[in-house]
């Protein structure tokens, strides 16, 4: 299964701002999944080591087998937020999240542009 791909640049005021944008953002095109079972699929995956890549820039994974398409959704935030890394104990100011929605059981097949978007972005 292919995955797509959407790019958006977005005014957010703070990290509880990024994490409702993206529950409703993911609801919207997973209706299947409520904001709960969002929130609950991110903490989970966080439980396992935060997708905290650089300094300015942060990966949050949505996995659950009720997505019907894998996608990527790329934001590119309009001004830097406050990010607190659990792991780091380390207050961080992002300003790129990418977010990954996908169903472990879908194969990833196709091309993305994830290393072109992490690079143009200097995160790796």
């Amino acid at each position: 299964m292919n995955i797509k791909e959407k790019y958006l640049s977005v005014q957010l005021k703070d990290s509880e701002d990024l994490y409702h944008y993206i529950t409703c953002f993911v609801n919207n095109i997973e209706s299947s999944l409520s904001k709960k079972e969002i929130l609950k699929d991110i903490r989970k995956r966080d439980e396992m080591g935060e997708g905290l890549i650089s300094s300015n820039g942060l990966i949050i994974h949505i996995i659950d087998t009720k997505i019907s398409q894998n996608r990527i959704l790329y934001l590119s935030l309009k001004e830097k937020i406050e990010y607190f890394s659990k792991q780091e104990k380390h207050m961080f100011y992002i300003d790129t999240v990418i977010v990954l929605i996908i169903n472990p059981n879908y194969s990833i097949t196709g091309s993305n542009h994830l290393k072109k978007f992490l690079n143009d972005k200097h995160l790796i």
